[in-house]
């Protein structure tokens, strides 16, 4: 139980300077952005998706905000592995994230 209230708190961490680094006196461009499941889609896409992403324009994605249960898939067990990877993928294509829970 520990671990999701730590989990939360680095989440609520996160959004806090997400939301400090985009207040309107700091923000120089126009963020274009979508709503990603990585979770929904086939794995294999992933870099794909990204490149057409970056094609298009696209500078900002949110993701993980429906999908707890993928997250925790059993009480106190959580995999994360894949929110690390699309975080990698996108900042490797120059896409900003944001994590919703």
């Amino acid at each position: 139980m520990l671990k999701k209230y730590v989990i939360i708190a680095l989440m609520a961490v996160v959004c806090n300077s997400f939301a400090q680094t985009f207040s309107p006196s700091k923000m120089d461009k126009l963020l274009y952005g979508v709503a990603y499941y990585y979770e929904y889609m086939p794995s294999e896409r992933l870099e794909e998706d990204a490149r057409m992403m970056k094609e298009c324009g696209i500078n900002l994605v949110r993701i993980c905000e429906s999908t707890w249960s993928y997250m925790e898939p059993q009480e106190g067990v959580f995999n994360l592995d894949y929110v690390t990877k699309v975080m990698d993928v996108m900042h490797k294509n120059g896409i900003q994230v944001i994590v919703g829970t």
